[in-house]
């Protein structure tokens, strides 16, 4: 196998290695843009999670000029009080946190991966480049 020979396979080997870089970074970008929207999806959710749960509260006031005359609605202000202030409500906010929190450390991963195949693109030309010279000075030393 002569020596231009095993330079061009070598620059097919990077040339495969740059088309495997190009479509991971298009995989990770879809992937980004996907979750991206799931997130905001999750965020929009929360915010409206909050102000539902704010507005009753909200509602819940209006009981309490009532509730001194009546046992019923003393117990059903009490209770509903404790649904809207209490630990199911704190739950669903610190899942929400930490959901969220998730999401964007996995965009995060995203983006570090599409920043490591766009370095190695920089390297895989690098040696496209080296290799096309080394194959040049081949052609010229057979001439």
């Amino acid at each position: 196998m002569s020596t231009i020979s095993i330079l061009q396979s070598k620059k097919q080997n990077y040339i495969n290695k740059k088309n495997h870089a190009l479509d991971q970074i298009t995989r990770y970008e879809r992937l980004y843009e996907s979750l991206s929207a799931f997130k905001t999806t999750v965020s929009q959710s929360q915010e409206e999670f909050h102000s539902v749960n704010t507005n009753k509260l909200s509602m819940l006031s209006d009981v309490v000029n009532v509730k001194k005359n009546s046992i019923t609605v003393q117990r059903y202000y009490t209770g509903m009080q404790n649904v809207f202030l209490g630990i199911g409500s704190k739950i669903i906010g610190v899942i929400y946190s930490v959901l969220i929190k998730s999401i964007s450390a996995k965009l995060k991963s995203y983006l570090n991966s599409i920043d490591d195949y766009e370095a190695n693109i920089v390297l895989y030309d690098r040696k496209i480049a080296e290799i096309d010279c080394q194959i040049e000075m081949e052609k010229k030393l057979r001439n």
